[in-house]
């Protein structure tokens, strides 16, 4: 991506980076994302080390970060600190398009061990508040969600300077977080739900193609199946094997749009031993067919 360009959300295969490109010369990545574009209309369960700011710049979403969801609104927006796992979902028949910066601590903190890393920064890097809610109607939190869309149009304008103007709006609202959302004290260790979710989740992003049974799942936190079960169910709202199912179909996705590679061979390669099993799953997930899918991909590219 060059420095500047607004793109489209795009994971790593493991769900726990997004694609900073330009990390060594501005470690920050801004993407505009209409969640109905998505594989089952969602932004995907991830985490990564950068901290997030979102904003919700058309219709609603629910936000789901480390064990709490929100239902926001146009002109809400959410932050999400360091190797926070969380994920946004689109209500039934709706529309939710947001903007969101990811970006390293760094930009804003300059060199290691001045005023700026430990007055403001650790305090919120070390909060045990891993992610809050930015309401519109809380003077604050609207002038922190104000602050995202700032650091989205300089991102986006390209103009002379626009990076010290990016990271102007990001230390504003890192101020905002310090002085209101992060409590003193030092972070609490990850909660274990969170903590064997991570581990499962490692597990089936790594070995996704092939069969994997619930134990083996369950195996990598070292729980039984029931619990495998109960913590996907309190964290992420389904079972192992619907994500294993999601997680299949969006990778497959990602060959269909950006390869030649037959269908069949599409669906081996994502972990479908059934050809057919894997269209049915695929419609299902995504509204079309992998053939309709890849053509759809292509008439886009072919028109922008």
């Amino acid at each position: 991506m060059i420095p500047g360009q607004i793109c489209n959300l795009q994971l790593a295969e493991d769900q726990r980076q997004l694609d900073l490109d330009s990390a060594v010369l501005f470690p920050c990545s801004c993407y505009n994302v209409d969640v109905r574009l998505n594989v089952a209309q969602e932004v995907p369960w991830h985490w990564h080390e950068e901290i997030e700011a979102i904003a919700i710049v058309e219709g609603r979403g629910l936000v789901l970060a480390d064990g709490d969801t929100w239902l926001l609104e146009e002109g809400d927006g959410v932050f999400i600190n360091t190797n926070t796992l969380h994920s946004v979902q689109l209500l039934n028949g709706g529309v939710c398009r947001l903007h969101s910066l990811v970006f390293s601590a760094e930009l804003l903190a300059g060199v290691p061990g001045t005023v700026f890393e430990q007055r403001y920064l650790r305090p919120v890097l070390c909060s045990p508040v891993r992610a809050f809610s930015l309401r519109q109607n809380i003077a604050w939190q609207q002038q922190a969600v104000s602050a995202i869309e700032g650091a989205y149009r300089a991102f986006a304008s390209e103009s002379f300077g626009w990076e010290l103007s990016v990271r102007g709006e990001l230390s504003r609202l890192w101020l905002l977080a310090a002085e209101h959302a992060a409590p003193s004290g030092a972070a609490p260790e990850e909660n274990s739900d969170t903590r064997r979710l991570k581990e499962m989740l490692r597990c089936l992003h790594e070995n996704y193609d092939r069969p994997l049974s619930l134990e083996e799942i369950a195996a990598a936190a070292n729980v039984g199946k029931r619990e495998c079960l109960r913590c996907f169910q309190r964290t992420i709202g389904i079972a192992p094997i619907q994500y294993l199912l999601k997680f299949r179909v969006r990778q497959a996705s990602r060959l269909l749009a950006e390869t030649d590679i037959p269908v069949t061979e599409v669906a081996l390669r994502c972990g479908f031993e059934s050809p057919s099993y894997f269209s049915l799953t695929f419609r299902r997930l995504t509204g079309k067919t992998p053939r309709e899918y890849r053509q759809h991909f292509c008439t886009a590219q072919t028109s922008l």
